[in-house]
């Protein structure tokens, strides 16, 4: 028999990434413009980071929070090109560090497309979302019961190779991309204004 998932042992520091400069490679399909903002950056929201520990029930938390009545979620087979971009070269970072590869999941590619529509709607970068949709509640309410997870977001960067390198470039959030402990993964996009809105999901399944 398998471990059971529990109760939230413990959440490290909560994983981020605010850039506003827009320079860089253009947007697939895009005329390859480039404006940047004059404003002072602001500081990267931290990483949120979360771990069951074992032997508790989650029941309650697995339950799926009520969507909008005849709107079926997208349950994609494969992940969009530019996702699977991103998890291209965030699985070459995972091997020099000596990890293994994450690999796709619908559901907790799911959950990081919603929470990224959500940021560019609201236009807000951050992990949590109103009545406390914190990242391992949006991935339980898509039916994946996680034992550890992690996120990741990021506003502006034109291309994956940006926002991976700009997570790459943050302690913090290298440490999240490189924790060997992890999976599955799942990429969302939005462009939005004042996009893209990036959020790379990671997560460990119950066993």
């Amino acid at each position: 028999m398998g471990s059971a998932c529990g109760r939230l042992a413990g959440r490290g520091a909560v994983v981020g990434l605010a850039l506003v400069l827009l320079a860089g490679p253009g947007w697939p399909g895009d005329a390859g413009t480039a404006r940047a903002s004059t404003r002072a950056l602001p500081p990267p929201p931290p990483v949120w980071q979360a771990t069951w520990g074992p032997l508790h029930d989650v029941t309650g938390l697995l339950r799926p929070r009520p969507g909008r009545p005849g709107v079926r979620p997208p349950r994609p087979a494969h992940p969009h090109p530019v996702s699977a971009r991103v998890l291209r070269l965030v699985n070459e970072e995972r091997a020099r560090a000596g990890c293994p590869g994450v690999r796709f999941d619908r559901a907790v590619a799911r959950a990081a497309q919603r929470h990224s529509v959500h940021m560019a709607r609201t236009r807000t970068l951050a992990h949590e979302q109103p009545a406390g949709a914190d990242p391992g509640r949006r991935l339980a309410a898509e039916g994946y019961r996680w034992k550890r997870v992690g996120e990741t977001i990021a506003r502006g960067q034109r291309s994956p190779a940006g926002v991976v390198r700009a997570w790459m470039h943050s302690a913090e959030h290298r440490t999240t991309l490189t924790t060997c402990a992890y999976r599955d993964a799942g990429v969302g996009i939005s462009r939005g204004a004042r996009g893209p809105w990036w959020t790379l999901l990671l997560a460990s399944p119950c066993t």
